[in-house]
């Protein structure tokens, strides 16, 4: 999947959406996606993950859960997260944004953006 990185402290490298390819995923609200994160932390504590929508300049949170699983600061990684897109965003296509944030010390970990269409 086609994504940008948008900062952190750590580095994302891949981002893999269940039934998408390319640059553009393609989402059903109501339908379960599943999200694969791959990034290289700096701190080993990952703690939650947050992914939002932007539309008309406002952020939706489709997501923001505690993170399951461990990271070893420095060692490839993979968060792994499902979004069930509802109707509120039908007909659009708008930026989505993955933050991974570590609690010790907080900060953002690694961060990816994508471009998401909701039929």
């Amino acid at each position: 999947m086609n994504h940008t990185s948008c900062g952190g402290v750590g580095k994302t490298s891949e981002v893999r959406v269940d039934k998408a390819e390319g640059s553009v995923v393609n989402m059903t609200p109501g339908q379960p996606y599943d999200f694969e994160v791959d990034f290289v932390p700096k701190d080993s504590s990952l703690t939650s993950v947050t992914v939002e929508a932007e539309y008309m300049g406002s952020p939706i949170t489709l997501l923001d859960s505690a993170a399951v699983g461990s990271s070893t600061a420095g060692a490839l990684t993979t968060a792994r997260f499902t979004i069930i897109p509802n109707d509120v965003l039908s007909g659009e296509t708008v930026p989505i944004r993955i933050e991974l944030r570590s609690a010790t010390p907080q900060r953002l970990q690694a961060c990816a953006s994508l471009k998401a269409h909701i039929n």
